[in-house]
Order: C-alpha cells, then sequence, then structure tokens
C-alpha cells in the first residue's frame, strides 16, 4: 500500500474532545490541529503563528528517522486511524467526535466559533531506526486571541508524551552477523509488528494525554501523587531493566508496571511515557527523547 500522507509537508486538522481537565461550560468537542511535519524545512505562512510552533525538535536526522518510519510502515490507514483515535483526546472510551478538517484557516475558525473559543494543537513526531520506534507527541492548550485576527495562540507550556519499543536484544545481537535480521523483525505478524506496534502507540498515547491533562501540572511542581510512586533502581550487573544514571533514575516514576511495559512519569509533571522492556532497559530520559527522538539506538 502507499505510504504518502503518513508524513506530510502540510497540517491535518482534527476536531478532538476537550480533554476533562480542560473541560468548559460547553459540552462540544473542541477543535484541535494535529500536525505531522515530513522534513525539517516546513513553509506554512498560512497557519501563522502557529506556524512557528511545528519544527522545534524535528532536525535532520528526525526527518531522516521520520522518512524510515513512513517507508518501513507503507500504510495509508495510518493517518486516518490516529485522527479517529486522537479525535477522542483524553477519553479512554469510544466517542462520537468528528474526524480532520484539512485547511488551517478552519481550526481558527473553529477555535473562534465555539463557545469556549479555545482548542488544542497536537504535534506528533513518528519515527524509527533499525532498531527501535518512537511516537512522541506534545499537546498545547490554544485560545483566541484578543484582537482583531482571533488567530488561536497558546497557552501554557502544553504536555508531552512518547511510545517506545525495541527490537529485543536477542534480535539486535543476531543482526550483527546476519543482514535482514532486523527488517524481518520488523515485517513480521499479521498484520506487520510495525504496523501493530505504531497502531498500539497512538492509543497509548492518548491514553498518555488522559493521565498528563488529569492528573499533570504544566508549571509543576509534580503531583504528589506522582511523587509517591516508585522511582527506577539503578542498573546492576543483575538488573539492567531501566537505563539510567542516579540522577534520571530519581527523575521518573513508576504509574503502572506490567513487567512487559512501564508507564512513566517526570518532567515536574509535563511528561509521561510508555516503555516496553527493551526499550527501558536501552533510554528512559522521557525528557530527551520528547524533545530529541531517538538518540541512542
Amino acid at each position: 500500500m502507499r505510504s504518502a500522507g503518513i508524513l506530510h509537508v502540510g497540517l491535518l486538522l482534527v476536531c478532538l474532545a476537550s480533554a476533562q481537565a480542560h473541560a468548559e461550560s460547553d459540552k462540544l468537542p473542541a477543535p484541535v490541529l494535529l500536525v505531522m511535519p515530513a522534513s525539517q524545512h516546513i513553509d506554512m505562512p498560512e497557519a501563522g503563528l502557529i506556524g512557528l510552533w511545528i519544527s522545534t525538535s524535528f532536525n535532520k536526522a528526525s526527518a531522516q528517522r521520520a522518512d524510515r518510519f513512513r517507508t518501513m510502515l507503507a500504510d495509508p490507514d495510518f493517518v486516518p486511524y490516529a485522527r479517529r483515535v486522537f479525535g477522542c483526546l483524553a477519553l479512554t472510551d469510544p466517542c462520537e467526535a468528528p474526524k480532520a478538517f484539512i485547511d488551517p484557516a478552519e481550526f481558527a475558525a473553529a477555535v473562534r466559533n465555539s463557545q469556549a473559543q479555545a482548542g488544542f494543537v497536537i504535534e506528533f513526531l513518528p519515527e524509527q531506526t533499525p532498531e527501535q520506534m518512537l511516537l512522541r507527541a506534545t499537546v498545547r492548550h490554544v485560545k483566541r486571541a484578543n484582537d482583531v485576527t482571533g488567530t488561536p495562540i497558546k497557552v501554557g507550556v502544553g504536555y508531552s508524551a512518547v511510545y517506545s519499543t525495541r527490537a529485543p536484544a536477542e534480535v539486535i545481537a543476531g543482526a550483527k552477523s546476519a543482514r535482514g535480521v532486523l527488517d524481518s523483525y520488523w515485517s513480521e505478524g499479521n498484520p506487520r509488528r510495525v504496523a501493530a506496534a505504531a497502531y498500539r502507540g497512538v492509543i497509548e498515547l492518548n491514553n498518555l494525554f488522559a493521565l498528563l491533562l488529569r492528573e499533570g501540572r504544566e508549571f509543576g511542581p509534580m503531583p504528589e501523587n506522582w511523587l509517591s510512586k516508585p522511582t527506577l533502581q539503578l542498573p546492576t550487573a543483575t538488573n539492567a531493566r531501566f537505563a539510567c544514571n542516579k540522577r534520571e533514575c530519581a527523575s521518573f516514576h513508576i504509574v503502572e508496571d506490567r513487567g512487559e511495559s512501564v508507564v512513566l512519569v517526570g518532567g515536574d509533571g509535563r511528561l509521561a511515557g510508555w516503555l516496553d522492556a527493551a526499550a527501558a532497559a536501552r533510554e528512559v530520559n522521557l525528557q530527551t527523547m520528547s524533545m530529541s527522538g531517538i538518540v541512542w539506538h
């Protein structure tokens, strides 16, 4: 199947249900802009101020990893699926939120015409290396500007979430002596492992946004109930479950541990991440991953 549209220059506009933490008097879905940049040079003059936000963490290396994700996934249904899921932003139950707009002006108009005159912008950056997949996303609350243009402007610093899954260590080790091992790993299954991981990643990101918008704090400090959760154990010769130094191990808290995966929070209440066991054994610094993507291959 053709992969066009998965990571493209332009804006996908979606109408997302209002997040619980930002719910206002109206019960209508809040308009949300879903941005998926495909290159480090993004020319969107029609997006106005919004266009200034979207390449902050997307450099040449990110563009290469994004291109690999697009090529490996090769699934034209992925973006429509993401639009439907994020259409129920921060809701864990199905909803009837409408799907995407495709014109940036329509998002601004929807914000101006909504009862709350507010919405959300989601920047969504999927990446892939031979060993690992990372989906990172940031959600920002916006409101109508108090000027004649009514252009949506940012409110606060937003929340960031990451989803990371990695090939098992034994598969990566086998790839050193045999070509094509990692490609075969991601292509296995029906649906293919790369597709199953990507689709699950969208769900997990939405769940993380639900956690952040419900309990997180954009401006800190870390919520007390998060501080009460266990921190990470320093790696030892017999237990290297988490790849972190002393400072990193103390900076992130475990809010859910299923053994094969873990949900971490940090960043003074602004960060959350879902990592499978192999990914956690390689990198747990949510701050680094949310800002720079896959750093260590």
